[in-house]
């Protein structure tokens, strides 16, 4: 039966084989199981020193109910006196008092009796504690350390030149990307899954349901899935220009997001999509089912009940929530690999088609405005998470969408042999065209993610607020417009450089105003009123003067014009030049 699966499995996805012969070694085994034990047996070990008699029960604490009635009478009578000697002071010193509250202080800190000790509940609370380190090290060690593992297997790969003998492969893109994201973290797969027995007894021994397990790990392969797939993009797409470092960055910007995530509480505002975007937010509703109360152990889950999207109380119960997530986990991993299948099989076009793009931002915004609805004001500054959260989205398209100089120039090319037809089909090729400049597409996007929030501004907010948002949207977009612009001309660079060198001046576009803004008005009365010329300008619509928003808006404008007049013509210097070296040759 062995001898038969193997080729059959051979033949289903050999990329996925390839990965197990290369990482399935006896010492590699070994090693992962030694980790694994040595990690439980660790928890294990930490939490049992607690147990009472090693570790003494006052008879303030819970695991002493029969004493807790004595406590709490002699907390009482204790603040009480410790009172009346702070309203006496030094000048009327009571000895008698100070006796009292000195038998009061040992009685507050007596020692319980073994046999007044409730230790089902000791175990309860050992088992549950348990429970919630064996989930923090897995999520953790599962998504930081396989992102680590999936973009530096890629970049191995490109410095080895055998990813481009992949792609010549009969294999489906989809094929080899699945046989990367099982094959390569396979030992880190085997290292978490010896941790399931020990983990779903302390679950069981915590009074948990073995469903509420099985959903929370649902939710896990969930994120997994997502975290992996937008490492594999992020290691097909910067294997040729961060030199091997992509692997640490990508790693190190997922653990700070994977603990913003973990940290941050619910406020009701448009930053609550961060909490979905770790699995143990779902810790707070299993915790709930042992009798115990969550309190904030050990990330800041205890308010996620509040969790609020379209106005809808999603966080009341643990299956709506758990909805949510799987609904943002799955809308987001199949962006992801829509950009990242195109960008395997086609490395020299843009990650995504614009269709596409005008897909995603009309997702995207809707999910992001769900989250901000809940303080859509102007004074609280909440609304403004729509802005930010469309920034990266922008940021992502313009990288997604912008074709190289040489797409450019074979676009441009194209069109000028046949300058009879020059306009004819512009406008939809701009619009829909593969190898065209983004600028359109990018102000299609932009377009799309105002008119939704141009709708929900004349539905929600207060009237007197509405003439801010209007303005800050159109800040806004001018603003994001003009990075795009200046991203796609710094793509007809001829330096090999030249997307490092967009990089940069996309970032230093949006961060240079900003640093000289807190350097130079922090300490002037129109302080927030100053930035209404960079990035962030929504928060200075509501103090800024109306001719300095004009002055802004007009000025963004008109460079974003000049940037795509000097593209224009660069593009038909460009084209004419290939032309003619193709036709002397």
């Amino acid at each position: 039966m062995n001898r038969l699966s193997l080729p059959q499995f051979n033949e289903w996805n050999p990329q996925l084989v390839r990965e197990f012969k290369g990482r399935f070694q006896v010492r590699n085994i070994l090693i992962t199981i030694g980790i694994s034990l040595l990690t439980q047996l660790t928890i294990f070990l930490s939490h049992l020193n607690q147990f009472p008699g090693i570790n003494q029960i006052v008879i303030s604490s819970p695991y002493c109910p029969s004493k807790n009635q004595l406590y709490t009478q002699s907390e009482t009578q204790y603040w009480k006196i410790y009172d009346q000697i702070n309203t006496l002071g030094n000048a009327g010193k009571r000895p008698d008092l100070e006796k009292q509250l000195q038998d009061l202080d040992k009685i507050r800190d007596a020692v319980c009796p073994q046999d007044l000790i409730d230790f089902n509940r000791w175990f309860t609370d050992y088992w549950t504690s348990i429970f919630i380190w064996i989930s923090v090290v897995a999520v953790f060690g599962l998504i930081v350390l396989g992102t680590y593992m999936l973009i530096n297997d890629l970049a191995t790969e490109e410095r080895r030149g055998t990813l481009n003998f992949i792609r010549l492969s009969p294999q489906s893109a989809q094929n080899i990307l699945t046989g990367k994201l099982l094959g390569v973290p396979i030992l880190l797969y085997l290292g978490v899954f010896l941790t399931i027995p020990f983990h779903l007894w302390a679950g069981i021994s915590a009074h948990i349901s073995l469903l509420e397990i099985c959903s929370f790990y649902g939710l896990t392969v969930a994120s997994c899935a997502f975290f992996y797939s937008l490492a594999l993009l992020v290691g097909v797409t910067t294997s040729t220009w961060l030199h091997g470092l992509q692997s640490w960055i990508g790693s190190g910007i997922t653990l700070i997001f994977l603990s913003a995530a973990n940290s941050k509480p619910i406020i009701s505002e448009g930053w609550d999509w961060l909490n979905l975007f770790s699995p143990l937010c779902l810790i707070r509703y299993l915790i709930n089912q042992t009798g115990n109360d969550y309190s904030n152990y050990p990330f800041n889950h205890a308010n996620i009940i509040q969790l609020k999207w379209f106005g809808l109380n999603i966080g009341a119960n643990g299956i709506s929530l758990l909805a949510l997530a799987l609904l943002n986990y799955g809308f987001l991993t199949y962006w992801i690999w829509q950009a990242l299948k195109r960008n395997y099989q086609h490395p020299n076009l843009p990650s995504l088609s614009k269709q596409q793009s005008y897909l995603l931002t009309l997702n995207f915004t809707l999910m992001n405005l769900g989250f901000s609805l809940s303080k859509f004001e102007v004074n609280n500054g909440y609304y403004g998470t729509i802005f930010i959260g469309n920034i990266f989205l922008i940021l992502a398209l313009i990288s997604a969408l912008s074709p190289q100089r040489q797409t450019l120039q074979d676009w441009v090319r194209y069109r000028i042999e046949r300058k009879k037809h020059w306009w004819t089909n512009l406008a939809k090729d701009l619009i829909s065209g593969e190898k065209s400049p983004a600028i359109v597409a990018i102000l299609i996007n932009l377009l799309i993610a105002s008119t939704i929030w141009i709708i929900t501004i004349f539905l929600v907010a207060k009237p007197t607020e509405k003439v801010e948002m209007l303005l800050a949207v159109a800040l806004h977009c001018s603003f994001m417009l003009l990075c795009a612009s200046i991203a796609q001309l710094m793509a007809m660079m001829k330096t090999p450089k030249r997307t490092l060198w967009a990089t940069g001046m996309v970032l230093g576009v949006m961060i240079i105003p900003l640093l000289f803004i807190v350097v130079v008005f922090s300490s002037k009365p129109d302080y927030y009123a100053v930035f209404v010329v960079s990035a962030i300008s929504f928060i200075s619509v509501s103090s800024a003067p109306l001719s300095l928003i004009i002055t802004s808006f007009l000025g963004q404008v008109l460079i974003t014009i000049l940037c795509n007049i000097q593209l224009t013509r660069l593009l038909k210097k460009a084209g004419e030049s290939e032309l003619k070296a193709l036709v002397s040759s």
